[in-house]
């Protein structure tokens, strides 16, 4: 199943003003485009946690205002959310 095809089942049946988005454990790998426009349709995510999706960068992420994120376990180390930007401000491998 691909990772879109999981996000979908995950999230198919949420409403478009979820607050909270929890993706844990889909194997996304790369956000491609179509991804990116998939999720796009969720405006009011405040609340992102993509734990143990193989994550190699955070390339196509939708520009959301949020005020939490949790990428814990991915390939990459992923840093912290600048509170004052609400933006991820540093990642490394």
């Amino acid at each position: 199943m691909s990772a879109l095809s999981q996000i979908k089942a995950k999230l198919d049946k949420e409403p478009e003003n979820l607050n909270m988005m929890n993706l844990t454990d889909v194997k996304i790998g790369a956000i491609t485009p179509e991804i990116k426009q998939y999720l796009e349709r969720f405006k009011k995510v405040k609340v992102l946690i993509l734990n143990t999706c193989n994550l190699e960068s955070l390339e196509n992420l939708p520009n959301w205002k949020l005020s939490a994120i949790d990428l814990s376990n991915n390939k990459y180390d992923f840093h912290y959310l600048d509170s004052k930007t609400t933006s991820l401000v540093n990642w490394q491998r």
